[in-house]
């Protein structure tokens, strides 16, 4: 990928400075039912290192096809993705996009001027659920997309559920705020400052406009299958005519 003005970064990075100190009862994150800790440092965080790494070698062209591999290789044939965003704490937007829509988003993501996206997480911990299943619950997690001149920051709660062989069940972001930063550079040249990339929620125009399709989809998904099963249009009235 392009470099930018932000030069290159790690991109994945975790906090374990709370994990030796003793943690009060109001701190002590919740367990969740029916399942082990498992420690702080595990194959969840490594399957994430390798989740970021890959989306910065995708190609020069950012080709759909690069993408349609990558959500075969990291997301489960059933896996699901949930992100909310936020504008101000009372106003927030949810967005579920089926398996189908990911590759179309994930290009549309780097069509629309991210760089790179790199990932933070302080004191993430990982379980294991009743079924077998893997659970990385991050209660403080940064998602940050560096553009040419600029990084947004959105700060919220990962939770990501693997299935036994490492593939994505469930990704899941809640963004509690985001912040725009800038090199200190061009606050030197306030005629050189750059219009924001992205919207009110953190996220790129085009890429919210994807979502909003993905959501769509989502929502005629199952009368669209209905629909090739029985033969009809969608238009069509499913009761015969009398």
């Amino acid at each position: 990928p392009t470099q930018s003005t932000w030069g290159t970064s790690f991109h994945i990075s975790i906090d374990y400075s709370h994990c030796c100190a003793p943690m009060s009862s109001q701190s002590e994150p919740l367990k969740p039912p029916n399942a082990s800790l498992v420690g702080t440092q595990g194959r969840c965080v490594l399957r994430l290192l390798q989740y970021t790494e890959d989306q910065r070698r995708r190609p020069p062209d950012n080709n759909i096809e690069y993408w349609k591999k990558f959500v075969a290789e990291y997301f489960s044939e059933n896996g699901t993705m949930k992100i909310d965003v936020c504008r101000t704490h009372y106003e927030t937007r949810s967005f579920e996009p089926c398996i189908e829509a990911l590759p179309r988003l994930f290009k549309v993501k780097y069509d629309s001027g991210v760089k790179m996206e790199l990932l933070f997480l302080e004191n993430p911990r990982e379980y294991i659920l009743q079924n077998g299943f893997l659970l990385l619950d991050c209660p403080s997690a940064s998602i940050v997309s560096v553009f040419e001149e600029s990084q947004v920051w959105n700060y919220g709660h990962l939770r990501v559920i693997f299935t036994s062989n490492l593939k994505i069940l469930c990704w899941e972001f809640f963004s509690r705020s985001h912040q725009e930063m800038l090199p200190r550079t061009l606050y030197m040249r306030p005629e050189a400052m750059p219009t924001s990339p992205v919207n009110e929620f953190g996220l790129t125009p085009e890429y919210s406009r994807c979502l909003l399709i993905a959501e769509v989809v989502h929502d005629m998904k199952d009368l669209i299958a209905f629909s090739a099963a029985s033969g009809l249009g969608l238009g069509q009235n499913s009761k015969p005519n009398t």
